[in-house]
């Protein structure tokens, strides 16, 4: 029992802190599924041992501690969430407890919706006129976000039609479309501020600004999926599907793709359509919803203490897959930045195998807490980047583990690493060598100023030769430097010494964006080309001209005053732009 009671302990501290990172920080480090998962776990553990259970348990509440800067207020009726369901067994599942229930026989009528991945929102609308704004919550109280909920163009401040209830809850989601939330974190990069990790964390944070102002700024949507209170004295519909049809006619905006089903054959039909589709759609969705069309069946259900009988989320299956962290690596980026690696036991997700996994920072490192030896899940972001997902961190053998620390000097250069706010970096800049290395392949990119034929493999063997320690030397090199070089022939040696000859025309913004120069993108570069005109208003620039530069924010103009200042950079500026005819823009 005592065994039982910790893993119930435990689950709980884990569960519960994942709600803090996902509600109250809009910073999850593990899948929706992953976190299924571990309330499936906790539920069948409770369900077991009655004694155990305890009514401030994750299995019985929603959400998070709510950021209060808003302000918070009181649900006219309790914001739910849903249970979530894998496969389609278990749908099957669902149906037939609905029927045994409500004492049913025939097929029964399904209203199928996308789940939408952004943030509940819950609108008040008081004789047509929308009056508050609140956030899910802990599905009883929520912040209120009534001034920034204005600033989004898809929601209706006065509701048009008829039948209009004098008061009416409509239930929706707050997202952002691919595109947007793309520019939104180009502009973060441009002027140095947050950048956010998926279109759900933007629009979450969009949404909590204290600054309606910049939640105007932000391209955010709104679909809304659902009602919970209203005044019953105009009410007269009976179907769900109906609700959602005269909600478009108000001019509330419900998303096109729901659909009817009248068996369980449709649902399921709707489902494998929409897993298949999903990657055409312009925001993300994580499954469907499949709700009981009938509100009076409905109301027969009721809810539990944390979802309703009547819904259920079918969420898609994510391409995960487990392995072991065998060792670490300790990478060392362009500009310093020390990157944590893990090598794992060799797995095939989605048709490629994985071997490594990058944790992107000293913090990331340090708040999952891995260890070589640990058992971790792995999924490819985006179908395309590998990342760590969650530890096993309950079957964890302890006495086989060994805990990663992170190193305090440079794995290359070994000179001491300087930290700050949890991204650590080498200082050594291009006395560091790959710092070296790194920094010549991005000056000579495709962005930059690309020379043909001069690519990352050769120049790595030409810094590893000593025959270049910065772009200027790559102008000094003769037939005799490739001679020794791996697949380097007297042919490919002639065709990249015509090309290192023939290619001394670029632009400033091109120029600047080659220097390598902290959280300066090509954009950037062509914003501060566009202002600073030529080479010696942008190495004589001063700081407070930076900062009167559109979408140049104080760090970003920071990174470019503090570069040019330095002496050895001036000095290859000075000897780059003698060797480049450099044009404007």
């Amino acid at each position: 029992m005592y065994n039982n009671q910790f893993k119930i302990k435990e689950l709980r501290k884990i569960i519960l802190y994942h709600n803090y990172l996902y509600y109250t920080l809009n910073d999850p480090i593990i899948s929706d599924n992953e976190y299924d998962i571990l309330i499936q776990k906790l539920y069948l553990l409770e369900k077991k041992y009655k004694r155990l259970k305890d009514h401030d348990s994750p299995t019985n509440i929603i959400g998070s501690n709510l950021n209060t800067h808003l302000g918070t207020k009181k649900h006219l009726s309790p914001m739910l969430s849903l249970n979530n369901i894998s496969n389609i067994n278990q749908f099957l599942d669902f149906e037939t407890y609905i029927k045994s229930k409500l004492l049913l026989e025939d097929d029964i009528i399904f209203c199928c919706e996308l789940k939408l991945d952004g943030v509940a929102v819950n609108l008040i609308y008081k004789d047509g006129m929308l009056l508050e704004a609140i956030t899910r919550g802990d599905g009883f109280i929520g912040e209120n976000v009534t001034d920034n909920i204005k600033n989004i163009k898809s929601i209706p401040i006065v509701l048009n039609g008829i039948d209009i209830p004098d008061v009416l809850e409509v239930r929706g989601e707050v997202i952002m479309l691919h595109q947007d939330f793309v520019q939104l974190n180009q502009y973060a990069k441009i002027t140095g501020t947050k950048l956010f990790s998926n279109p759900r964390n933007a629009a979450a944070g969009s949404l909590r600004q204290k600054n309606a102002e910049i939640t105007k700024q932000r391209k955010l949507i709104f679909f809304c999926h659902g009602v919970g209170f209203f005044s019953k004295s105009s009410w007269k519909f009976s179907s769900h599907f109906n609700v959602l049809e005269i909600f478009k006619s108000w001019g509330l905006p419900v998303h096109h793709s729901i659909c009817l089903c009248k068996n369980h054959d449709e649902v399921i039909s709707f489902f494998r359509m929409m897993e298949s589709t999903r990657s055409s759609l312009n925001f993300d969705i994580d499954g469907i919803v499949v709700k009981l069309d009938s509100l009076i069946l409905q109301k027969k259900l009721g809810n539990i203490s944390r979802a309703p009988r009547w819904a259920i989320a079918c969420k898609f299956v994510s391409k995960l897959s487990q392995t072991k962290v065998l060792d670490i690596h300790f990478q060392v980026g362009r500009t310093g930045v020390i990157t944590p690696i893990l090598q794992l036991s060799p797995i095939k997700l989605g048709g490629v195998i994985v071997k490594r996994v990058s944790l992107y920072n000293k913090y990331e490192m340090e708040k999952v807490g891995i260890c070589i030896g640990d058992i971790v899940t792995i999924t490819r972001s985006g179908d395309v980047i590998p990342k760590l997902v969650s530890i096993d961190l309950l079957n964890r053998e302890k006495n086989k583990l060994k805990l990663i620390i992170f190193p305090t000097h440079c794995p290359i250069c070994n000179s001491f690493i300087q930290q700050n706010n949890g991204i650590a970096r080498c200082m050594e800049d291009w006395n560091c060598i790959e710092q070296r290395k790194k920094k010549i392949i991005h000056f000579f990119s495709k962005k930059a100023l690309y020379i043909n034929g001069l690519g990352s493999s050769l120049i790595n063997q030409l810094v590893d030769n000593n025959y270049i320690f910065s772009p200027i030397d790559i102008f000094n090199l003769h037939n005799f430097h490739f001679s020794s070089l791996h697949k380097v022939g007297e042919k490919l040696t002639k065709k990249i010494l015509d090309n290192i000859f023939s290619s001394k025309n670029t632009t400033l913004s091109r120029f600047i964006y080659a220097l390598g120069i902290c959280d300066i993108g090509i954009n950037t570069a062509k914003i501060l080309a566009k202002e600073l005109k030529n080479i010696d208003n942008f190495v004589n620039v001063r700081i407070s001209e930076l900062l009167v530069i559109d979408h140049i924010g104080k760090e970003v103009a920071n990174n470019v005053f503090n570069f040019v200042q330095n002496l050895d950079n001036r000095i290859m500026i000075n000897r780059l732009s003698n060797i480049y005819i450099i044009n404007d823009i």
